[in-house]
């Protein structure tokens, strides 16, 4: 059976860095782990990182 549906990648909390994030996150990639939101929030000094933050922490929530 084909399965039509689209699974989104997460980010992995062991490869990480305020570019590596910049980038998953302009691609739409989410995530529920609680270790990548910790590191989220390190790169949260601009009004981009905390809406980055508001959507992961949103996708956690779903």
């Amino acid at each position: 059976m084909l399965h039509n549906f689209h699974e989104e990648p997460l980010i992995s909390s062991a490869n990480i860095s305020k570019q590596g994030f910049r980038k998953w996150f302009e691609i739409g990639i989410v995530t529920n782990d609680p270790n990548v939101v910790n590191k989220a929030r390190e790169f949260s000094g601009s009004l981009e990182w905390k809406n980055t933050i508001k959507r992961i922490i949103m996708e956690e929530i779903k």
